[in-house]
């Protein structure tokens, strides 16, 4: 009878310890690192083309992300990246060109997010456009056709992806910014008709749409 309450009492300080290891700020740190090994395992499956195991590891991990993560804003900043977005349509028959949402993600990690515009008159010819913020301006970085996409967070280095699915085809890139230029690389492409579930999903910040008009939300700006 001792030796039972012996061995329940132990199991039971087994599972306080555990719950103070989850609760701990330090040990999410550790979470974190596990979550990007996570990442990389299932691009390089992904790379591999073994599919099913990059989806099952992909479906563990986080479908959206904060923008909190997306780096430092200051004052300037905001002013600037809102100045960019007023000058896009917000009414697709106006003359101007059409936003359809916008995206805020530190794509070479260096604690200051770029401004992703995308922008078009139908997804046939729907085009990312990238901005940074450099001496106190938004400064356009590069045009990107990007029909039928989607973009994720890149949290295991310089990037952000873009997932292009359509038709029974995905086609997944690496878009890298390095000295301020912009490249874009793919990782691969194939046909199917199960898309790849890719986590970190950006907010487009689209706070309604009727009409053939768009409402944004600028909140984070």
């Amino acid at each position: 009878m001792k030796k039972n309450i012996w061995r329940l009492g132990k199991i039971g300080l087994l599972l306080l310890v555990l719950l103070g290891i989850l609760w701990f700020p330090g040990d999410r740190q550790v979470y974190a690192a596990s979550a990007k090994s996570s990442y990389k395992r299932a691009i390089t499956y992904y790379k591999k083309k073994q599919y099913t195991k990059a989806n099952k590891v992909f479906r563990r991990l986080p479908k959206n992300i904060s923008d909190a993560k997306a780096g430092k804003r200051t004052a300037q900043m905001k002013k600037a990246y809102r100045r960019v977005l007023n000058a896009y349509s917000k009414d697709m028959f106006g003359s101007k060109d059409y936003i359809w949402g916008y995206y805020l993600t530190d794509i070479n990690k260096d604690n200051k997010p770029e401004l992703l515009v995308k922008f078009g008159t139908c997804e046939a010819d729907a085009r990312l456009r990238i901005y940074t913020y450099k001496n106190g301006k938004a400064k356009r970085v590069k045009t990107i056709y990007c029909s039928h996409s989607g973009f994720y967070a890149y949290p295991v280095g310089n990037g952000v992806i873009m997932h292009q699915a359509h038709m029974g085809y995905e086609t997944v890139s690496l878009i890298t910014m390095v000295n301020g230029k912009v490249r874009t690389k793919s990782l691969g492409s194939r046909e199917t008709s199960n898309y790849t579930s890719f986590p970190y999903s950006l907010n487009a910040h689209v706070r309604s749409y009727s009409g053939g008009k768009v409402r944004l939300n600028y909140s984070p700006l």
